[in-house]
């Protein structure tokens, strides 16, 4: 299979003020997902004996991309990926070529077309992580500990869950950014996948009527029970000791699941999303407006929150329910 040679439009050498600056465009979980979709991609081109180099001027040709997006699709590059994935390694591909200043191999025709097979083929509907309700993660509270572990949990949970926060903006909280009040907790949101630029925005979280469930409470409790004064709000337990690093993101999930399956449900069909999802979808259920919720969540896109609303919107003032009465 040929390779597209060294490309006729060089990646520019730019000072190094400049390049330290371009690398920062992208949110920090943005480079992270490019780096893991790019290094499958890698591992698949190795695998087959072929060699793909976008930093020396060695770039992917479309019809090997083709071949990759199909044995993704049919299960022979590793196991079988969704459509909603495929795409994603397609972004990847793209911007590794582009940053390199090659022929972007994601645009051509055969590639376009494959997808387009795929998604056929497959279907283009995303298997999204449930939702948790407000109900749910009472239950999941009456199975917390009284110890620092469980006292850590609750407060994430919590506070993760009323704030309508990304696992990513909660263990990146820090001391510094919360401020209690009369009226509850101000938290401040540094930067988020949707917030590149780093404007920052403040999130009110009210106390809660039910002390056993409130985040504001919760968090105090944490805060005070683990002496933490400055730096990383959320951290690890380990023997009753607390860390003094952020606690990992992959630990949120893992949490979450761990609670999720002591009340009985699949502990599979949620995440550390299930959390942002059910706050979007408890509010609007509660009458919350689209904006509103938006405006707590900090979606940048309409269409994200009505994919979480669309089932509990389409019953309200429903044609068929009118019909029969």
């Amino acid at each position: 299979m040929q390779m597209i040679p060294a490309g006729k439009t060089a990646a520019p050498v730019l000072p190094e003020t400049v390049e330290q600056y371009r690398k920062q465009a992208r949110a920090n979980n943005t480079k992270r997902s490019y780096t893991a979709d790019w290094n499958h991609f890698q591992g698949w081109t190795w695998n087959k004996g072929y060699t793909v180099d976008p930093a020396q001027g060695q770039g992917a040709d479309p019809g090997m991309v083709a071949e990759y997006i199909t044995d993704m699709a049919n299960g022979a590059a590793g196991r079988t990926y969704k459509p909603a994935t495929i795409r994603r390694r397609l972004v990847a591909i793209g911007n590794i070529h582009k940053t390199c200043g090659l022929p972007d191999p994601t645009k051509h025709n055969v590639v376009r077309e494959a997808l387009a097979g795929i998604e056929r083929n497959k279907g283009t509907r995303q298997t999204a992580k449930k939702a948790l309700l407000i109900e749910d993660v009472r239950a999941m509270v009456q199975h917390m500990s009284g110890d620092l572990l469980g006292v850590r949990d609750r407060a994430l949970i919590l506070l993760g869950y009323i704030g309508g926060f990304r696992r990513s903006e909660l263990v990146a909280l820090k001391m510094e950014d919360i401020q209690f009040n009369r009226r509850g907790l101000e938290v401040f949101i540094a930067g988020s996948k949707t917030d590149q630029r780093k404007e920052g925005r403040s999130i009110p979280v009210p106390y809660s009527t039910d002390p056993a469930t409130c985040p504001v409470r919760a968090v105090q409790d944490w805060v005070q029970r683990a002496g933490i004064e400055t730096g990383p709000l959320f951290r690890s337990v380990h023997g009753g000791k607390i860390g003094e690093k952020a606690l990992a993101p992959r630990m949120v999930n893992h949490r979450i699941k761990r609670y999720v399956k002591a009340i009985g449900k699949d502990p599979a069909a949620y995440g550390a999303h299930s959390l942002r999802s059910g706050f979007v979808t408890q509010a609007r259920r509660k009458g919350a407006s689209i904006d509103k919720i938006m405006a707590q969540t900090g979606h940048k896109s309409i269409k994200m929150v009505q994919r979480y609303t669309q089932t509990i919107d389409m019953w309200e003032d429903n044609a068929a329910a009118r019909i029969l009465g």
